[in-house]
């Protein structure tokens, strides 16, 4: 009984503690990166194979990322992971895009991700996923170019969907700006931390331009919204916002029913949608 009474006193304080514990996100501490775990360069199926890439950027980085390529299509997709992985990670999305959508996927790591050089910033983030299309676009020279961005990666595709003319973007759990954002990141965690632990976007972040809600009136291409309807850490009305605000006029927002902060690329309710989108 007494351990009980004690691990209660202690669970009691730790939670008094921690109750007002609120931590400012800065640019230097948002970039959850991580390393690389190593995949050889092997073919898939009869039509699709994964190859490694290596591209310096202009300030001499060196960014690694790798192509799902598929010998039948002369498409390609571009895809941006989240703030919290990399290409490794998302290794069997990408696969799956490219075999079930037939196209050539191209993902690249973040700075300071996985094997790629460099410190992850905003600035960098943004300016790489340019990079990455012109690369894509002088390399493989596609018939059709598209780029598919989840949570963090949709920052990219709005950049290229307002900066360059693809296709079309897909923007997977798009969120409106930082200051609302990144609150939402600490919803998140499991019980008992999501009502301790609370985030806050910092001064810097929440008043940089341009937000996501800002590039998004700049795009003119076709437009595919995707977005779970269990998203915690983003609700579905940022992505209805985002919908609203887009100066596309082909556009198209998507609620998944069963989808949280993640997408099932392989579910009919997505496939669907997409498959109507691509072609």
């Amino acid at each position: 009984m007494k351990e009980i009474i004690l691990l209660s006193v202690i669970f009691i304080s730790l939670s008094f503690l921690l109750s007002s514990c609120t931590y400012e996100i800065r640019e230097d501490n948002f970039f959850l990166k991580h390393g690389r775990f190593s995949f050889p360069e092997t073919r898939l199926t009869e039509t699709t194979y994964v190859k490694n890439l290596i591209l310096q950027t202009p300030d001499n980085v060196t960014l690694t990322g790798m192509l799902a390529g598929n010998d039948s299509s002369k498409d390609y997709m571009i895809y941006f992971c989240g703030v919290g992985e990399n290409i490794s990670d998302d290794y069997k999305r990408i696969c799956l895009i490219s075999e079930k959508y037939n196209t050539n996927v191209i993902a690249f790591d973040y700075r300071g991700y996985g094997q790629s050089k460099g410190t992850p910033t905003f600035e960098g983030l943004l300016s790489d996923a340019l990079l990455i299309y012109d690369y894509t676009e002088k390399t493989y020279k596609p018939k059709r170019i598209f780029a598919l961005g989840h949570s963090i990666g949709t920052t990219c595709v709005e950049m290229i969907g307002a900066k360059r003319k693809p296709s079309g973007i897909i923007l997977e759990a798009s969120f409106t700006n930082a200051a609302q954002a990144i609150p939402g990141l600490s919803d998140a965690f499991v019980w008992p931390l999501n009502p301790l632990l609370k985030f806050k976007a910092s001064q810097a972040i929440a008043e940089r331009k341009p937000q996501p809600e800002d590039i998004i009136k700049e795009i003119k291409v076709p437009l595919l919204l995707l977005h779970g309807a269990k998203d915690i850490a983003f609700p579905v009305a940022m992505a209805e916002k985002m919908y609203k605000n887009s100066g596309s006029k082909n556009k198209k927002l998507v609620i998944v029913e069963n989808g949280d902060h993640f997408v099932d690329f392989d579910s009919e309710a997505v496939s669907g949608p997409m498959k109507t989108f691509l072609n």
